[in-house]
């Protein structure tokens, strides 16, 4: 498990791209492992639950007061005339989200409604707090079949359509006693020609989650036919932790299993991003042109071959390291040349990370092993720990070391 969190880790600390300032110098390969791990500890302090659990311990409390409540026969009555609303047809039920409107309130094990322009759920918390949940939703021009299902009416079996109007924008604001403590807020635009969404269709949706000091901001979710890509920041206060980049242009067309897919003829991946803007990477992968590689060399069966297919696949791959503003490093692709047990040759090619400094090891073991970054270990482990103990009900203290 800790060999997995820390690639996870060195994966997200190393997608990453930087500002435009005076240039750093060159770190040894020793050197660019301590810068890592150093920018790296920082980062998950910065998210560490010391720092947000104001927030953690509303949501832990909020969450089952209002998911354990039940509704009277004023919540009862308000979806009976929800439903009414939502039947235009007797085959045919659209959902409008912008219709709703009023007040739920809950009160002990119950919820009741109130009438009201605002969709708004109130409750309070155990040490008297008033906290309110607000919603604001602004319809799209475009509606999509849901579902289909079997219903009875006047003794007959009719099949009745669900459809959905998409919402352009929906938010959300939670508020303890008059102090805001997180904000979700969603907006897209849409080009859904069909009943159903299609690979020919478009859609570009951002999203605002706030909680507390942290924030999570979704600049960019795209896709059309010719475009998948997104791009996205976490932050606390105004200093980004991490911010990540990754688009995949082409043209998309569908594979045997129906799923939508790059076709072999075209496709760019790039990526770029970074951590607390020290450590980063940008980098771009030619999707068609490494299929073709792919396909070339699916057997390698000699030394030639092997060093013939290390220089194709590497350039299609682009992916260089930046540590203190600094190109460090980048990805390579070398032969794997070596004799196996029992005497027999083994051809094939393995990812590299070459140094400026001319030297190269072989990933992820070679680099990335964990005992190269005890320190990041001992820093995620300690903040899972506390996450751990806050939802347990226990003490910071009574960690386990």
């Amino acid at each position: 498990m800790k060999r997995i969190a820390l690639f996870a880790l060195a994966a997200l600390t190393i997608l990453t791209g930087c500002k435009k300032e005076k240039e750093g110098k060159v770190l040894s390969p020793d050197e660019t492992k301590s810068y890592i791990e150093d920018v790296a500890i920082e980062a998950i302090q910065l998210a560490d639950i010391d720092n947000w659990k104001p927030t953690a311990e509303f949501i832990k409390e909020s969450v089952p007061i209002i998911l354990n409540a039940e509704g009277d026969k004023s919540v009862d009555d308000f979806y009976d005339s929800m439903e009414a609303k939502y039947l235009v047809e007797d085959d045919k039920y659209v959902v409008d989200l912008s219709k709703i409107s009023g007040k739920f309130v809950v009160s002990g094990e119950s919820v009741s409604y109130v009438e009201g322009k605002t969709p708004t759920v109130e409750w309070e918390l155990k040490d008297g707090s008033k906290c309110n949940a607000t919603a604001t939703v602004k319809n799209s021009s475009t509606v999509i079949l849901m579902d289909t299902d079997e219903v009875e009416k006047d003794g007959e079996t009719i099949v009745r359509e669900e459809w959905l109007i998409v919402p352009e924008k929906v938010s959300l604001v939670t508020k303890k006693a008059g102090k805001e403590m997180g904000s979700v807020s969603i907006s897209g635009q849409y080009s859904i020609k069909g009943d159903e969404p299609k690979l020919s269709d478009q859609a570009s949706v951002t999203a605002s989650v706030k909680a507390g000091s942290y924030a999570l901001n979704v600049t960019r979710a795209k896709f059309s036919p010719t475009e998948i890509g997104t791009a996205f920041s976490f932050g606390k206060g105004k200093k980004n932790i991490f911010k990540f980049n990754l688009s995949a242009s082409g043209k998309l067309a569908l594979t045997e299993n129906d799923t939508p897919d790059l076709d072999k003829t075209s496709g760019v991946v790039k990526v770029n991003g970074s951590v607390l803007g020290k450590v980063s990477v940008r980098g771009s992968f030619n999707y068609s042109k490494y299929l073709a590689a792919g396909e070339k060399y699916g057997s390698i069966d000699s030394e030639e071959e092997a060093k013939e297919a290390a220089k194709e696949l590497e350039s299609v791959i682009s992916i260089i390291l930046n540590c203190g503003n600094r190109d460090q490093a980048r990805l390579g692709i070398e032969p794997d040349i070596r004799t196996l047990d029992g005497g027999e040759k083994h051809y094939g090619v393995v990812p590299v990370i070459r140094f400026t400094d001319g030297s190269a090891y072989q990933l992820p073991e070679e680099y990335f092993a964990p005992e190269n970054f005890e320190g990041v270990i001992d820093a995620l482990d300690e903040m899972l720990g506390k996450i751990q103990n806050f939802f347990n009900d226990k003490k910071v203290a009574d960690q386990p070391k």
